[in-house]
């Protein structure tokens, strides 16, 4: 991994670079905004440090944030993040200012590393597409000669011998696999990466992973069927307990007849004289005796006017409510509010009973 020095070093000549190609393309800053939604101070740092010193940006929020930028100002996204990986690997020394503006790489801004790691690159590449080509048989058959040139000529050290790969036994996995070294060039042929990596066959994994999933899945279905049994038994003991509780049987709606009876009993004192309107009919006056009644069948409306206080009156057999007596005013004894009186009494589960006048 690159030094934080030559990062920053690497960052800023970025930013410049970025910052040249975007006057020079005359991208305005506002178009930047509008199209990488970005905040002014983000673009800002950006053509200043490239963001390799900011803590809140790590290497896939770079890469995120470059390629929203690149489009704007016109760069492939392939040299974006090219350059951005040569920043971070601390050896970018101005290949997008080669590629868009014009700009030569001097080669004093080469350091001897990089030019060793690309004569490495170079030597590799060659040896891979030699080791490709097809070989004749006197060509194999020379390969088993050493001429007196390899025996004279000192070899440099290169450590110590790499291990041989372990050999399975038929039917048995090897622990390992190989990963075969891989070369990438960036810019003008540095070498970015150069590794051999040895990964772990993930067979027997896979297999654990597989057979952990299915027993997770047996154990979380047993444990559903026993909690649905429980369940069912709580709904059957309460079914059982809300059997015993007697349901509440609203009574019958009660409707008037079309000729409904209204007797008046002079329940105080003898009534002389009370007043009554039928119907359409003139108010009549009426003598009534003391404890006796006096029956009317009405069809829509009776008033009853005077010794109202002193009367006791049923309503198809059922006795008036005290507050239709106020303050010996007449009533009015309708269809209407009797039949609403009537259905608030059953609506509220009340069943008025019938009364006789003589009781």
């Amino acid at each position: 991994m690159a030094d934080r020095e030559s990062q920053l070093a690497a960052g800023r000549r970025l930013a410049r670079d970025l910052h040249s190609i975007r006057r020079k393309r005359g991208v305005d800053l506002k178009e930047v905004l509008d199209v990488t939604r970005l905040a002014e101070d983000v673009i800002d740092q950006l053509e200043e440090t490239a963001l390799i010193d900011h803590p809140a940006f790590n290497r896939v929020y770079l890469r995120s944030l470059y390629s929203s930028y690149a489009p704007v100002l016109g760069i492939s996204l392939k040299d974006m993040v090219a350059a951005l990986d040569e920043v971070l690997s601390g050896h970018y020394v101005g290949s997008l200012a080669s590629i868009y503006l014009g700009e030569k790489l001097l080669d004093e801004e080469v350091s001897t590393e990089q030019k060793q790691d690309a004569a490495e690159v170079a030597e590799a590449e060659e040896a891979v597409e030699k080791a490709d080509q097809p070989q004749t048989p006197a060509q194999e058959s020379d390969k088993d000669i050493p001429s007196a040139d390899s025996e004279v000529e000192s070899l440099p050290d290169s450590g110590p011998e790499p291990e041989e790969e372990p050999v399975s036994s038929p039917g048995v996995l090897p622990p390992f696999k190989m990963v075969t070294t891989k070369f990438s060039k960036l810019g003008d042929g540095l070498r970015t990466s150069r590794e051999s990596v040895l990964l772990p066959n993930m067979s027997g994994t896979l297999i654990l992973a597989v057979v952990g999933i299915a027993l997770i899945a047996l154990i979380w279905f047993a444990l559903s069927w026993v909690l649905s049994l429980s369940d069912d038994e709580e709904l059957e003991s309460v079914a059982a307990d809300s059997s015993a509780v007697p349901a509440v049987v609203m009574p019958d709606p009660i409707v008037l007849p079309d000729t409904f009876a209204v007797e008046i009993i002079a329940s105080m004192e003898a009534l002389d004289p009370i007043r009554v309107t039928l119907d359409r009919d003139l108010r009549k006056p009426y003598w009534v005796e003391y404890q006796d009644t006096l029956v009317f069948q009405v069809t829509d409306r009776l008033r009853i006017e005077r010794e109202v206080e002193n009367t006791r009156i049923l309503v198809d057999g059922f006795l008036a409510p005290p507050e239709w007596f106020n303050d010996s005013q007449p009533i009015d004894i309708t269809r209407l509010t009797t039949q609403a009186w009537l259905d608030s009494l059953t609506d509220s589960g009340i069943s008025p009973q019938r009364i006789s006048a003589r009781r």
